[in-house]
């Protein structure tokens, strides 16, 4: 089969899979006839325990019909190149979640779908991780009993915590990309600015 897949499949594709993600190719009928050795080590399997096997053996049943969805459409020429994110199962039983970058081509003279497997894992967690911190950054900047604000070097109000907007009188739409021209008293006026200046030259307020 590897043989065979070499006259179908780029060379580049083969060694872009071989260094850098997985690699598998899909017949019309959703069977495997090639998996390369990363992908199968990803999945805890060999390449030859995947190779002649349906897809619904790594790909969870909430995600076979979709995939199912994207391959025909990818096999019908009618989206020949896509990436988009799914889950295979490994044989630990552990859900993995994976981008794959698939593309048309042929196999044994019919349609196929090869498909780069990038493991995303990693990328989730961290996209986790801003978001919980970004929910903790904004729970104590709203709920923060003083007034704070975020300006722009120019000035400009850029976030605003909801006691200064009650106490300023603004909804949170009128406050955002005010200038701090407008909030401040001119007498105090210029020792602001400089002290934005000064922030963000990085230098310390005393």
């Amino acid at each position: 089969m590897v043989a065979d897949l070499r006259h179908t499949v780029p060379s580049h594709w083969q060694m872009l899979a071989e260094k850098l993600n997985g690699g598998l190719l899909v017949t019309l009928n959703g069977r495997y006839v090639f998996v390369n050795q990363r992908l199968a080590d990803m999945l805890g399997y060999t390449p030859q325990e995947l190779i002649g096997t349906d897809i619904q053996k790594v790909v969870p049943p909430d995600q076979y019909k979709l995939m199912l969805e994207h391959h025909h459409r990818h096999i019908d020429g009618s989206d020949e190149d896509a990436c988009y994110e799914t889950v295979f199962i490994t044989r630990a039983g552990d859900k993995l979640p994976v981008e794959l970058r698939v593309s048309l081509t042929e196999w044994d003279g019919q349609p196929a779908g090869m498909a780069l497997v990038r493991n995303i894992r990693e990328r989730l967690r961290i996209g986790e991780a801003c978001e919980e911190s970004e929910i903790r950054y904004r729970s104590l900047f709203n709920d923060a009993p003083d007034m704070i604000h975020l300006v722009s070097p120019d000035g400009r109000i850029m976030d605003a915590n909801q006691i200064e907007l009650d106490k300023m009188g603004y909804s949170r739409e009128e406050y955002v990309g005010m200038s701090l021209r407008d909030l401040i008293h001119p007498e105090n006026l210029e020792s602001s600015m400089a002290a934005v200046r000064q922030v963000f030259a990085g230098e310390s307020l005393t």
